[in-house]
């Protein structure tokens, strides 16, 4: 193998392997906040009447990629075509960073420009590498467009200890400074025959209330129509945009919905409702192939 081939195969990473190492790092994370917490628990009140108020057509339609801002969240790691790098220099952006020493969550400014690769396409065409990945010990996990997060935090909590997937009768709680969250799924489980069972109409629904109890706002998070072997993960809980309430990135199981790179941003920040968040960005991985994709044992 060439000196490219080695450097290319280092440097470029897939999506799946991403996930799956994210979601070990996450796992490592515990849940240390008195203001915010989180919790796992079973309950098998699943919010019946949330039923009627989502109806699967509606939500097919509109789940869960209806965003509401103009936002960008970038996976680093990969290479990305001239689109994507004319995009990315016209924002700003600040990572989501983990020093794996401290197990610390913090946001950071990327302040890295993108590098030009000497490697071409089939079309002639020149790559980029954004060598943000690593800044000052910490990895960075996610790069989201300051539309959306706009300034620096030096400590992030993770509210929940590991990646989530909720089904059947168990639910997430976590708590802000005045209000409670809750997410519960509601889903259709089928076993054929053959012994082959799969999961269709899966639904994710946030309910907030106030400290006393009152209903506050209900809203769908997720809703995909059809999976056996995947699975909607819950990846983070924690206050990303500084607005002091949860926000959510939440792997959706993108190989059931057709679209391509799954993790969704859930800001509060955002939204017209407050301390309710709302989609605002889908994550990017880099388009750009290379010639060295075509060459034998690369």
């Amino acid at each position: 193998m060439n000196n490219g081939c080695i450097l290319h195969a280092t440097m470029r990473m897939s999506y799946v392997n991403y996930v799956i190492s994210s979601c070990l790092v996450l796992a490592a994370v515990g849940c240390n906040s008195s203001e915010n917490t989180a919790e796992s628990v079973q309950d098998s009140l699943l919010m019946p009447d949330a039923v009627e108020e989502f109806p699967v057509a509606d939500a097919e339609r509109s789940f869960p990629f209806n965003f509401q801002a103009d936002a960008t969240m970038v996976i680093p790691g990969g290479y990305y075509d001239q689109s994507q790098a004319e995009r990315y220099l016209k924002q700003k952006f600040y990572g989501l960073m983990l020093d794996s020493s401290t197990m610390n969550y913090s946001i950071q400014s990327i302040n890295e420009p993108l590098d030009k690769l000497n490697s071409q396409d089939e079309f002639g065409h020149v790559g980029y590498y954004w060598p943000m990945a690593i800044n000052m010990g910490a990895k960075c996990l996610f790069a989201l467009s300051e539309n959306v997060i706009n300034k620096p935090q030096s400590s992030v909590k993770n509210l929940i200890k590991q990646p989530v997937f909720l089904t059947d009768s168990s639910s997430l709680e976590f708590t802000s400074s005045d209000r409670k969250y809750k997410i519960n799924c509601l889903h259709t489980r089928t076993k054929e025959q053959s012994g082959l069972e799969y999961i269709s109409k899966y639904r994710l629904i946030l309910k907030s209330t106030d400290k006393q109890g009152k209903d506050l706002k209900k809203t769908m998070l997720s809703y995909i129509p059809f999976f056996d072997d995947g699975a909607v993960e819950i990846l983070f809980v924690g206050d990303l945009d500084g607005d002091s309430y949860p926000d959510l990135l939440i792997d959706n199981a993108y190989k059931y919905t057709g679209k391509g790179s799954s993790v969704i941003f859930y800001s509060t920040k955002a939204s017209k409702i407050k301390g309710m968040p709302v989609p605002v960005c889908q994550s990017e991985t880099g388009n750009f192939q290379s010639e060295l994709d075509s060459n034998e044992g690369c």
